[in-house]
This record gives structure tokens, C-alpha cells and sequence, in this order.
């Protein structure tokens, strides 16, 4: 079994806390409405309201003696579709911490071995490391709740059926993606996910009593008022939507910033509050405060302290270099890194396999041209000019999926290059990855943000005493160190990693960022709201100014035999520049390094500045010879 680590035990035992907080204030609640009605009189439905609305009586109390996140922010009042109060609550994780793990343990200190459960996911990435995960019995994640079911467990999926009796004898978990829960009044029954959920059929016949039990649906009607009626009429829908309202399940909604975090974030929360939820427990690394009620807040110290994450994180940005001189740069550095790696494993048997992820700018099959960096040019120069083994190189992008069916961590997978321009921003974990490499020109920045939590779970959640295994890389190709430190930072909060922002050191280029700064320039007022016209470069053609077209007037006139060849180092940068910094946990600013002159290639292939010429020189084989 699975060990729990510090801040999982605690976030755990301030659940159970929460629990029995609950049960003592909903069972004064039943016993002072009792008396109300026994008293009669005139009490007003609100006061009503107020006694019934224990969940929010009960995290006052837990508030008042320091039983909630002290992040917490005012209590979130929620009720479902029969205007009870539902009690939620949420873990702030960050990625890495092992949210799936403290769902299921969660769900165990519920002691409710059978029912329905509803474990709510945001896309299909992480519907599918899920379901690996909890349809495997042999998974950590699946003995949770086979222990806490007794052994009596039941994985559903939206189609599955299920009757009655699989309610009674087991706990049912019915994995679910986000739109299937979001009901929406402007949904379009075109849509799938929305429209088998909520119609009629006859997987749930034992659920509702017949079609002409008149007195039977009454009966249902009047114990659940807030069920989907027939167009028929007053029976209820044998639709799941009516099944789960029936049940009233536990709601595990993971990544819970997902859904509360767009603009349609309360829609959303309104959704999961017509399921009729007896409870809902959310976990997310970045909480909607205006929605949650954030019991536990985990920071990115307490993962580094119980060795869930590397840290810190090297960032070493390269100006005045090809992206190949930066790969080359990210290749000579996985190179120690698995020489380290060889290491350890020949004196303790652990085995770790660094793995680079290298951001491009296309993947596409017809995307590969001179002007971005495309998934294949890298593969090229991985296996041709630094001989990596094709079999090391893999993409992973919406159209290519080369890691299907791979086990990362498996001493058998030979993968130590992943290629990807936006397939792992999410739902994708392997502790192996060590190295982010963003070639990207554009748009670098984002992605910094976007990919650097999938390079930071630290290999068996235990460091390895050695400092350059038991820290991360992020290498950025023509791209403002300073910038680069800022934007893995945002990253580190963007993945609820708050508190390591002093663990972040980088490497880069000369040019200091404060030299540069944006400026908004107002017109003078003379000028406000007049057209502006840009200039256009026309071409006299007989006594006509026509618009100068590149192709009809200027490569006829060119002489291209008198291009000579250039000299073999011209295309070289005069020089570049590698600058380093550490950011480490604390309040401590980045440490920047004195600057180093990097190696640069200086040798050109033919075939490679052949390309490179095609976009000017029309005929390739005039590009061959020059």
C-alpha cells in the first residue's frame, strides 16, 4: 500500500475533523427543527432556512478554532436542485502532490461502503490517466478504495448500466468528463455528452416504478419534486440525470479550477449543484475562491520538504544561437544527467531513466517549412547530427501519438526525447522528465508557464543525494533570461507551487531586461480618430506604377551565377552568450552567474543551408551550388 506523506495525513485527519463537525451540527439542526414544528406558531421559513443550513454552521466553527485553511476566504453558500444545502469543501494541491490519492483516501474516511460516487474530470487527457489508474486493481489509487468498499467496488462509465442492486452491494465510482455534467438551458441536444445523459432510457428501469403506476410516480414526484418530468406527463424521466438525483452521490471533482475557472465557472458550480450532491469534494492546485471553500491550502514547500517535486529549478537561456546550438546544449547536459543516473543506479539499484521534453513551434504533416521550427526538423537533427537512436525520439502531439501503449518508467522503454508543441500541458506525468527545452520564438513564454510542472515530480517521490538528479532544467532558445525566471514562476503558481519562487535559477543572455520597456504613445489631439495610411513600394512598368511583386519583378534580374558561395563561417553568430541565475525556496531574489561564452557549431551542412536558401532562391539546385 501506498504510504501517505505528511501534508496527506494532515489534510486527511483536517477532513475528518470537518466530518464529524458535520454530523454534530446536522444533527442539532434536525433536533432544533423538530422543536420548531413541535412549538408551531408563526417562525418564518427563513429561520427554517437558517437552522437546516448546517454545513455552514459547522465551518464556522471549525473557522473559529483554526479547523479551515487560513487562506480561507468567506463561506460559499451552495443547494441543490430541492434548496438543501450541500456540503462542500475543497484541497488546494499542487500538480505533483497527488490529488487522485487524496480523493480516494478521502472517500475512505467517508466510511461509506456502498452508494454512488460521481469522480467528475476536466478533459480527456486526465480522464484517461484516471481511468488507468482506478479500472486497475493492482493500482495504489483502486486498493484505497477497495479498502475502504471492503472489496466491493464498481467502475462506471457514462454508458455503463448499472441497476438498484449494484447501488445496494457496491460502491459504484462513475468516471465523468465535464461537459457530460454540465447542463446548461442553451445546450443543444446535438451534442452527445449533454443529450444521452439527460434522455430517457431503459438501462435504468429498476430505479422508477412502471410506466402506468400512477400512484408510484405520484409517490416519487412528491419525495423528489426536482426530477426531469416526461413531455408526457407527470412522470419522471428514466434518464441518468434523474438516476443520480435519486442517489445523491458523493461529487469528486478534480482539478476543480477547470470548470470554476472560466467565465461560465458558477453556471458550472449550478450544474453540479442539480446533480443533488450529498456532498462535494473538490481538489485544485489554483481554487476559485468565489466558489470553493478551501479547507486545506498545500504549498509547493510542503511537497519539496516531503520529496515530491525537484528543486530548484536551472534556467539557462542562450542568445545569438541557432535552436540547434540550444538542443545541442540541452543534449550535452542530459548526457550528465544519465551519466549520474548510471551512477546511482550501480550504488543503490534505483533506476532512473532523464528524459528531455522539447518544445517546437508545428507538428503538423504539411506545417514544415523554414520559418518555424517543426517536431520533425528536431527529430532530423537529434538522430543525424547528435546521433541520438530513433527509438529515443518520440512525438506527442493531437495527430501523433508515439507514446501510445509506452511505459516511461520502464527499463525497457528506450525513450529519452519527447517532442510536443501543446499534447502535455496537461494530464501528462512521468517523473523521468528532467529537462525542459523550449525552442518556440513566439511564443516562448507561455509555454514556459504551460509545461514547466510536467518536468518537476521528483522519481519515486524521494530524492537521490544527488544535486543534479534532485533538480529540473528549463533551456530556452533566444529568450530574455530574466523573462524566462519570471515565467516559470508564474508557472509554479499556475501548478499551486506558491512558496518556491526562491527556487528558480537562470542562465541567459547579456542583454539586461530593464534596458527594455513598453511604452503606450497617445496621438497628439490634432491626429486622434484620423486614418493612418503605411506606405506601399510600387513598381514603373511602361509609363503604369503598378505594386512591386517579388516573383514577376525582381528574380528575373537577378544573375545568379554570379552569387558566389559564402564563407563556411559567415552564417555563425560573432558571439553568444550564456547567462545563468538560481531562484531557491524563500524570500531570497534569483542569483544571476557571471556570463559564460557557450560552444557554438561553426561547420555548415549544404544540405541544411540548401533549405535555408530555398525561400529566397527560387531553383534548389542554385541553392545546392551557392
Amino acid at each position: 500500500m501506498l504510504e501517505l506523506k505528511i501534508y496527506q495525513r494532515d489534510t486527511l485527519d483536517a477532513f475528518s475533523n470537518y466530518l464529524e463537525m458535520l454530523k454534530k451540527e446536522r444533527q442539532t439542526s434536525e433536533t432544533v427543527i423538530e422543536n420548531l414544528k413541535q412549538v408551531g406558531g408563526s417562525i418564518s421559513e427563513d429561520v427554517f432556512n437558517e437552522v437546516r443550513n448546517y454545513p455552514k454552521t459547522a465551518w464556522k466553527k471549525l473557522s473559529e478554532n483554526n479547523g479551515v485553511a487560513a487562506t480561507a476566504g468567506e463561506y460559499v453558500d451552495r443547494k441543490d436542485g430541492a434548496n438543501r444545502p450541500i456540503p462542500h469543501i475543497c484541497f488546494k494541491v499542487p500538480t505533483g502532490g497527488g490529488k487522485t490519492l487524496l480523493a480516494a483516501s478521502a472517500l475512505e474516511r467517508l466510511h461509506r461502503q456502498r452508494g454512488l460516487t460521481l469522480w467528475v474530470v476536466p478533459t480527456q487527457a486526465i480522464f484517461d490517466q484516471t481511468k488507468a489508474a482506478l479500472w486497475n486493481r493492482e493500482h495504489p489509487y483502486r486498493k484505497v478504495l477497495e479498502r475502504a468498499s471492503g472489496g466491493r467496488v464498481k467502475m462506471l462509465e457514462r454508458e455503463d448500466a448499472f441497476s438498484r442492486d449494484d447501488i445496494t452491494n457496491y460502491l459504484c465510482v462513475m468516471l465523468l468528463m465535464l461537459p457530460a455534467a454540465n447542463k446548461s438551458p442553451d445546450k443543444k441536444l446535438k451534442d452527445k455528452a449533454y443529450y444521452r445523459m439527460y434522455r430517457n432510457s431503459g438501462r435504468y428501469s429498476s430505479f422508477f416504478p412502471d410506466h402506468d403506476d400512477n400512484d408510484g410516480n405520484a409517490l416519487m414526484l412528491e419525495k423528489y419534486p426536482d426530477l426531469d418530468f416526461s413531455t408526457e406527463g407527470d412522470i419522471p424521466m428514466q434518464s441518468l440525470f434523474n438516476v443520480i438525483k435519486v442517489l445523491r452521490p458523493v461529487v469528486v471533482l478534480d482539478e476543480a479550477h477547470k470548470a470554476y475557472g472560466t467565465r461560465n465557472g458558477k453556471e458550472f458550480a449550478s450544474s453540479i449543484n442539480r446533480l443533488d450532491p450529498q456532498m462535494v469534494i473538490e481538489l485544485s492546485a489554483t481554487p476559485n475562491s468565489g466558489i470553493s471553500n478551501l479547507l486545506v491550502d498545500i504549498g509547493g514547500p510542503d511537497l519539496k520538504k516531503e520529496e515530491m517535486i525537484k528543486s530548484p529549478v536551472q534556467v539557462s537561456s542562450y542568445s545569438g544561437m541557432k535552436w540547434q546550438d540550444t538542443l545541442r546544449e540541452a543534449s550535452e547536459e542530459l548526457e550528465r544527467l544519465d551519466t549520474e543516473a548510471r551512477l546511482l543506479e550501480s550504488s543503490t539499484d534505483r533506476y532512473i531513466r532523464p528524459i528531455a521534453v522539447v518544445r517546437v513551434e508545428r507538428t503538423g504533416k504539411d506545417q514544415r517549412d523554414n520559418n518555424y521550427v517543426h517536431a520533425e526538423d528536431v527529430r532530423e537533427y537529434l538522430t543525424q547530427h547528435l546521433k541520438v537512436p530513433p527509438d529515443a525520439v518520440r512525438v506527442k502531439s493531437a495527430t501523433q501519438n508515439e507514446l501510445q501503449g509506452e511505459d516511461l518508467l520502464s527499463k525497457n522503454s528506450q525513450v529519452r526525447w519527447i517532442i510536443t508543441k501543446a499534447a502535455l500541458m496537461e494530464g501528462w506525468d512521468c517523473s523521468f522528465a528532467y529537462l525542459l527545452v523550449v525552442l518556440d520564438k513566439t511564443r516562448s513564454q507561455n509555454a514556459i508557464t504551460q509545461l514547466v510542472g510536467r518536468v518537476m515530480r521528483q522519481p519515486h517521490a524521494q530524492v537521490t543525494g544527488r544535486e543534479s538528479l534532485d533538480q529540473c532544467y528549463v533551456f530556452c532558445n533566444d529568450t530574455d533570461v530574466d523573462a524566462a525566471v519570471t515565467q516559470v514562476k508564474k508557472g509554479l503558481e499556475s501548478q499551486g507551487l506558491t512558496g518556491l519562487e526562491d527556487k528558480i535559477f537562470g542562465k541567459g543572455n547579456i542583454q539586461d531586461q530593464a534596458d527594455f520597456q513598453t511604452e503606450t504613445i497617445c496621438r497628439r489631439k490634432p491626429f486622434r480618430g484620423q486614418e493612418i495610411y503605411l506606405p506601399v513600394v510600387r513598381h514603373k512598368e511602361d509609363s503604369e506604377w503598378i505594386q512591386l511583386n517579388y516573383q514577376a519583378h525582381i528574380l528575373p534580374h537577378i544573375d545568379w551565377l554570379s552569387i558566389k558561395p559564402p564563407d563556411p563561417n559567415a552564417s555563425a553568430p560573432d558571439s553568444a552568450t550564456l547567462r545563468t541565475a538560481t531562484v531557491n525556496v524563500g524570500d531570497a531574489p534569483p542569483v544571476f552567474h557571471e556570463d559564460q561564452e557557450p560552444h557554438v557549431e561553426k561547420n555548415i551542412s549544404v544540405s541544411e543551408f540548401a533549405l535555408c536558401l530555398s525561400d529566397i532562391v527560387p531553383n534548389p539546385w542554385q541553392a545546392a551550388r551557392i
